[in-house]
């Protein structure tokens, strides 16, 4: 199969939207996606059949799922793993484990930020730098966990900023760019890297869930 041939269904659950989607090479050819907070487990099953209804495919045509692999909701993350894993053993193709930070950083290839924040819970954000290679983002940093009270001052002077849900923290003057996470993100940056992220034996492969969660 050439790469630009290969169907990929694409699983986003990282935040509270819910999402999958089916790619073909560069092109999305089925979306579904909601913000469906703590629905992740009931929704996803049927998301993924829509997606293959609507794009008349069938689960056999598959050549690989690309799922959202963090940081993210530890919760979320767990589940769209979890679906991906089970989907791949019936079906005998390999997950690709993306990113869930660059394929946010991704749909802003037209304009590469250099900056990113995902909101994570509390006053707790990720926090990653990328550089950019053909409007594909390249990670300078591993994503880490910082407070964003702690953390304006060093926000301040970054302009050139993408984020998702971190809009109480960010200066009005400064550059930003508003995420959205998305399948359809997840999907084409996984076709596009596909030969650098592919898990032919996804055994062991787990969540990048950066900082543990602490139960009180």
């Amino acid at each position: 199969i050439l790469m630009g041939d290969k169907v990929i269904l694409a699983i986003e659950t990282s935040t509270k939207i819910c999402g999958s989607a089916l790619i073909k090479g560069d092109s999305c050819i089925a979306l579904k996606e909601e913000c469906v907070p703590r629905k992740h487990a009931e929704l996803l099953p049927s998301f993924v059949n829509s997606v293959l209804s609507n794009a008349d495919i069938k689960q056999n045509m598959i050549d690989a799922v690309a799922v959202s692999i963090g940081p993210g909701s530890f919760t979320g993350l767990r589940i769209g793993l979890g679906f991906a894993k089970g989907f791949a053993y019936a079906n005998k193709v390999p997950i690709l484990p993306v990113p869930s930070f660059e394929a946010m950083a991704f749909y802003f290839g037209h304009t590469n930020p250099i900056h990113g924040l995902f909101f994570s819970h509390g006053e707790n954000a990720f926090y990653q730098k990328f550089s950019w290679n053909d409007q594909i983002p390249i990670s300078l940093l591993k994503p880490k966990m910082i407070n964003m009270n702690d953390s304006r001052h060093y926000i301040n002077k970054k302009g050139n900023l993408f984020h998702w849900m971190c809009e109480k923290w960010i200066p009005d003057e400064l550059k930003i760019f508003k995420a959205t996470p998305s399948a359809k993100e997840i999907g084409i940056l996984g076709s596009k890297r596909y030969n650098d992220l592919i898990v032919n034996t996804p055994f062991t492969l787990e969540p990048n869930y950066i900082a543990p969660f602490k139960i009180k």
